[in-house]
C-alpha cells in the first residue's frame, strides 16, 4: 500500500481537483452533527473533528439499501438488480478505526459469500485515511 503525505496548505486545492472527477466524499457539518456527505467543493469538508455519527463503512455496507427491483409483465416477474456505481469515488478523512472495519467487511463479503454490490462500491473507492488527534477510549459503566 503506497502512503502520501499532502501539506494543510494544498490540501483544499487537491481535494477540488479530486471533486471535479470524481464523487468525494467527506466529513462534512450538518446541524452540528459530522457526517461522512458527498461534497462538490472542499470548502464543506470539516477536518477537526473526533468522530463521525455514522461510520465510513455504511458508504460499502449501508444499514438499508435496495438491491434489486422487480416488475411484473405479462403474467411473468422482471428482477432487475440495482445498477453498480457511476463513477469512481474517493471517501475523504476516514480514520483508523473505519479502515480496520472496511478491511474486515472485505474479509467477509469477498469470502465464499460474495455481495456484488459491496465488491463493486469497495474496486470503485479510494479511501484516504485522516490520522486522529486524541485517542478516545470508551468503557461499559
Amino acid at each position: 500500500m503506497e502512503q502520501k503525505v499532502i501539506s494543510r496548505e494544498d490540501l483544499g486545492k487537491w481535494l477540488d481537483a479530486i471533486a471535479r472527477e470524481y464523487d468525494l466524499i467527506a466529513p462534512t457539518m450538518d446541524d452540528d452533527i459530522v457526517l461522512f456527505k458527498e461534497v462538490k467543493s472542499a470548502a464543506r469538508v470539516v477536518l477537526d473533528h473526533n468522530n463521525t455519527v455514522l461510520p465510513a463503512k455504511d458508504h460499502f455496507f449501508p444499514q438499508t439499501e435496495t438491491v434489486f427491483r422487480f416488475k411484473a409483465r405479462a403474467g411473468q416477474l422482471a428482477i432487475e438488480p440495482e445498477p453498480p456505481l457511476a463513477r469512481p469515488r474517493v471517501l475523504f478523512g476516514v480514520r483508523p478505526c473505519d479502515l480496520k472495519s472496511i478491511t474486515l467487511l472485505d474479509h467477509v463479503f469477498d469470502g465464499d459469500f460474495q455481495d456484488a454490490q459491496y465488491l463493486d462500491k469497495r474496486a470503485k473507492t479510494v479511501l484516504v485515511g485522516l490520522g486522529c488527534n486524541t485517542c478516545l477510549l470508551y468503557t461499559s459503566p
